[in-house]
This record gives C-alpha cells, sequence and structure tokens, in this order.
C-alpha cells in the first residue's frame, strides 16, 4: 500500500473552533497541515502499524483461548452458569459443627472461672 501525503489546508470552523473543513467556512481560520516524511518514512511507519495489528490479534486470541481454559477448569459455561452443585451437607453434620465450638467456649470459661459447670451439664443425682 502506498501513502503519499501532500500539503494541503485544512479549515478550522466553528464559535469554538472544534470543526476542521477542507473548505473554507465562515469564521474559520486556515491550518496548514504537511506530513514531512519522506516515501521511506512512510512506508517504514506503515510496516509498524501493520506489524503492531497482527501483534494485537495475536494477543487478542491467546487471551481468549486463556479465558475459555479458565472457565473450562472451573466447570462453567460461557454465559458463567455453574454445574449444580455437590449434595449440601447433612442440618446433623451442620449442627454437630457449629455446637462443638460453642461448647468447648463454655467449658474452657467454666474452668477459668474454677466452677463444675464444664464437666457436666446435667445435674448428677445426690446419693
Amino acid at each position: 500500500m502506498t501513502v503519499t501525503a501532500s500539503a494541503q489546508t485544512v479549515w478550522r470552523c466553528g464559535p469554538d473552533g472544534r470543526s476542521y473543513r477542507d473548505t473554507p467556512c465562515a469564521e474559520g481560520r486556515a491550518l496548514a497541515v504537511s506530513d514531512p516524511r519522506d516515501d521511506v518514512q512512510l512506508a517504514q511507519a506503515q510496516e509498524v502499524a501493520e506489524r503492531e495489528q497482527r501483534l494485537s490479534q495475536q494477543l487478542r486470541q491467546e487471551r481468549r483461548q486463556r479465558e475459555h481454559e479458565v472457565l473450562a477448569a472451573a466447570g462453567r459455561g460461557a454465559a458463567g452458569i455453574k454445574p449444580a452443585p455437590a449434595a449440601a451437607p447433612t442440618l446433623d453434620r451442620v449442627d454437630r459443627v457449629d455446637r462443638e465450638p460453642r461448647q468447648a467456649a463454655r467449658s474452657q470459661a467454666a474452668r477459668a472461672k474454677g466452677t463444675r459447670a464444664h464437666r457436666s451439664k446435667r445435674a448428677r443425682p445426690s446419693r
């Protein structure tokens, strides 16, 4: 692809000068724009742009592949849908797990006070 640049006049138009045109306009100012690079420099710049475009596409493809692998390893679909969870723990197991730390804490507190409450919660029959 051959790119050639020639000096041309661009007009800055509009009340705040934010509009650019290639034809004169009311209240417009002429701006001289030119590219001082020669044909060799322009060709080199074009090659760099094409190489960066190819690299960008390659990196995008690699990122998508990694994301796909991570989602597949996590067992999720493209929409982030998870498979059904394994069987939930039974309430008996949950209750026991919740109860054990509390009982241990009560026993430790009772021992610290020097009471017999840590031995048993039930009242012992007197003999």
